[in-house]
């Protein structure tokens, strides 16, 4: 929908008609100049406007990242191996690395050793 040349003439041949030909240069300098001006005005807004804009994401990200890091410092939890062992064989290891006194209930257990007699908890 741009204006073409035969648009172009009619609108020049109006301008001399209306203005003459002494203030049409004169007219058409200060349209330029007006025209610039409009210009830079609408790129400063612009890049203003791209700025707060840039801004605000960045402090969005920074607000999102500080959510993610509470929420995994929140959620971190110190395991410890003895003890995670010793809730999943049911408490027969003690932290100290010997046997508790549940342990030497199991068939297998010989308590003069440190470990479990093989041969014994075998089905016959």
């Amino acid at each position: 929908m741009g204006i073409g040349f035969l648009e172009l003439v009619i609108i020049g041949i109006a301008a001399i008609v209306l203005l003459g030909p002494e203030r049409l240069p004169e007219v058409m300098r200060t349209l330029a100049k007006l025209y610039v001006q409009l210009r830079r005005t609408s790129n400063e807004f612009k890049g203003t406007f791209d700025d707060v804009v840039r801004e605000a994401e960045s402090e969005m990200r920074s607000e999102e990242l500080a959510k993610l890091r509470q929420l995994i410092t929140s959620h971190t939890v110190h395991v410890d191996p003895i003890k995670e062992l010793s809730t999943q064989q049911g408490s027969e290891i003690s932290p100290t690395g010997s046997p508790s006194p549940r342990a030497s209930q199991h068939p297998g257990w010989d308590a003069s050793s440190t470990t479990p007699d093989p041969s014994a908890s075998k089905p016959e």
